[in-house]
Formats: structure tokens, C-alpha cells, sequence
């Protein structure tokens, strides 16, 4: 069974230098990301740590912005590789964390991505986006109770957040209490029309219980 995780973050902004840096690559980097072309991201990003010439805060972000790319190219591994080299240069990045784990929900590697959760957690304990990924992957883990738990405290910190909202459904969907999972879907669908019934939502999980 999978279901979609949030992502922390995309992009990290650069620095500018007043000192010999070239970031020339770097914001090409940035600007083909923004627009979608991944592959063309990743070539600007690794021109650019070639350079030889960043910062340690440029070179944090630039790895990190790659990792992004190679996750959007779904190209895990790769991505997996840069989110450890930005973590050695910031181990105190708590975003970095987050998306790494996010990296390794995608290979189904759900324990890992619990321990980056609960490292980004550490690091900064008011990340509503970090309980919402820990309840995803608690759940997929079927540890529903402390997903239960997580999904809680990331409504504490993110109220109205439709797709926590959602993530919480699928979990008291899984625990058999259905209509609290209705109530989520219902709430849900009235911050946002665009969502889909608490019908529709009862098929998906059913679907995605089948995977």
C-alpha cells in the first residue's frame, strides 16, 4: 500500500556573494527547476558545484536543490546520495531531513523515513509538515496509534490543512473508525470543494488497502 507524502521543501534560495562565487549555473539551475525541466535543473546544479567556487551555504543548498530534482525525476537513489551530502555539510537542517526521508517513503523504506521524521522533529519541533510525513509513514508502517498521534500534532500546528486532514482520514479509515475518517473528509472537502467526496475517498483507501 502507498500513499502520497508531503514534501517540506523545494527549493532553498542561494546566497549572493560579493567574492568570486559564480552562481551563474546555480540560478539557471533554479529557474529551469521552477519551470519543470528536471533533467536540465540537474545539469545546471552539478555545473555549478563543479565550479569549485561556492560557499559552504551554496554548496549545501545547490546539493539539496539537486536531491529535489533527482526526486522529482524520481531518481531516488541519486537524490538520496545529494540529500546525505547536504546533510554532512548542514546536519542541522531540519528540511534536509525531511525531504531525505521523503526519499526513502518512496522506495517503501518506511522505517528510514521515520528516523529522518523524527531527526527533522528534533531539530525543529513546530514542523507541522514533519508529523503529517511521520503519520503517512507510521501508518504504512501499521503503527496507527502513534500515526494517530502524529497526524494530531500536525493539526495543532497546520489547523485547516486539507491534506492533513486527508492523511488523518486514511488513518481512522485503517483503525476501522469510520466515521471519523468521514468527518476528516467531510471537513476537508469544506475548506476546499475541489476535494473529492468522503464516498470517493472511501474507494481510494479501499484501493489503496488492496496494494
Amino acid at each position: 500500500m502507498r500513499a502520497a507524502l508531503l514534501v517540506a521543501a523545494y527549493l532553498l534560495v542561494l546566497a549572493g556573494s560579493a567574492g568570486a562565487e559564480d552562481l551563474e549555473h546555480c540560478y539557471r539551475g533554479e529557474g529551469a527547476h521552477e519551470a519543470g525541466d528536471y533533467e536540465l535543473a540537474v545539469t545546471y546544479y552539478t555545473k555549478c558545484i563543479e565550479t569549485g567556487e561556492l560557499t559552504a551555504f551554496n554548496l549545501t543548498t545547490v546539493y539539496f536543490n539537486r536531491a529535489n530534482a533527482y526526486s522529482d525525476l524520481n531518481d531516488f537513489d541519486r537524490a538520496i546520495r545529494d540529500y546525505d551530502e547536504a546533510i554532512r555539510l548542514d546536519p542541522l537542517g531540519a528540511d534536509l531531513y525531511i525531504n531525505r526521508g521523503l526519499a526513502y517513503a518512496n522506495q517503501s523504506n518506511y522505517g528510514q523515513a521515520v528516523l529522518d521524521f523524527n531527526e527533522a522533529i528534533y531539530l525543529n519541533p513546530n514542523l507541522g509538515l514533519a508529523y503529517q510525513n511521520r503519520c503517512m509513514a507510521l501508518t504504512l508502517l501499521g503503527r496507527l496509534e502513534a500515526a494517530l498521534q502524529n497526524c494530531n500534532d500536525s493539526l495543532r500546528l497546520l489547523p485547516d490543512n486539507t491534506r492533513v486532514l486527508d492523511g488523518r482520514a486514511l488513518t481512522y479509515w485503517l483503525m476501522g473508525n469510520h466515521e471519523a475518517a468521514r468527518r476528516d473528509l467531510e471537513d476537508a472537502r469544506a475548506l476546499d470543494p475541489s476535494i473529492p467526496s468522503w464516498e470517493d475517498r472511501f474507494r481510494a483507501f479501499e484501493k489503496l488497502g488492496q496494494e
